[in-house]
């Protein structure tokens, strides 16, 4: 009599007819092994991303509208811009700010100069450092405490150290009073701020404000584009209104590099700006 051989799949058994069947004992086969362990491994790394994610500086950031969000750590930012006009070019660098919390993800202060070089058409090649800046950020409501949107404020103080003959400085304090408000749809942010700025002596006050889109291209990758704008309340006002976009990339968990490109709306002005920083 021919034998007829059948296989067929139940629970990793093959049964031959016309024979007493024989069963594999019912182990995981070693594909399954190979795949928990992968598995196992996948999420292993993706934590360990999230926490690096989650330890990095949230100011740390090419764009001129400011995080709703305070940081954990101490940082050290260094940064270098290129900004291109009619008859004029300038170059900071370095820009070294820091930064560090007093209550972690509720309060922080930031200080920061400037080294500058600047070519006029009609003037000498000047350079030395720019006005020194020292703001402050509270971060009361959050999403981690539950709520819909980030809400934070900034108080920006700027003094007058730089030479303001040689246009390094502005020659008189500054102050600021800005206001962010952040919510998150996924990977996507969008992040909103405006800003009161009153000058002292002969310098004009100012309204500030910009809208901002992020979104989380890779793990530690994250693009966004902005439209910022800066408007004088004076006689014979202006507003200038620039379009910039950038990416923030998390090489670790300590080290973040940034880039940006700007170019302004109203009138001729381009510039780049590259960051790095470092949490300690």
């Amino acid at each position: 009599m021919k034998r007829t051989v059948t296989a067929r799949r139940a629970d990793a058994r093959t049964f031959v007819r016309g024979h007493q069947h024989t069963a594999f004992p019912a182990t995981p086969v070693r594909v399954g092994r190979f795949g928990a362990r992968r598995r196992s491994t996948i999420l292993r790394r993706a934590g360990a991303v999230a926490a690096a994610l989650a330890a990095a500086p949230a100011w740390s950031a090419p764009f001129s509208v400011t995080s709703a969000h305070v940081g954990v750590h101490t940082n050290l930012e260094t940064e270098a811009q290129w900004a291109h006009a009619p008859g004029s070019n300038s170059w900071q660098a370095p820009k070294l700010k820091l930064e560090a919390p007093i209550i972690p993800r509720l309060l922080e202060i930031k200080l920061s100069d400037t080294y500058q070089v600047l070519q006029h058409s009609d003037m000498p090649t000047a350079h030395g450092w720019g006005d020194f800046e020292a703001e402050m950020k509270w971060a009361p409501v959050s999403e981690r405490n539950g709520s819909a949107v980030d809400l934070a404020v900034e108080p920006k103080l700027h003094l007058p150290t730089g030479d303001a003959t040689q246009k390094l400085g502005a020659g008189a304090p500054r102050v600021g009073l800005p206001l962010m408000v952040a919510r998150r749809f996924g990977r996507a942010q969008l992040t909103g701020e405006v800003m009161y700025v009153h000058g002292f002596s002969t310098l004009p006050n100012a309204m500030e404000g910009g809208v901002l889109g992020t979104w989380q291209l890779r793990p530690r990758l994250l693009v966004g584009a902005e439209i910022y704008t800066v408007h004088t309340l004076q006689a014979g006002a202006t507003t200038d209104v620039d379009a910039n976009v950038g990416f923030k990339w998390h090489a670790t968990q300590r080290w973040e590099f940034d880039a940006l490109a700007g170019h302004r709306l109203n009138r001729t002005r381009e510039r780049i700006k590259l960051v790095a920083s470092y949490a300690f």
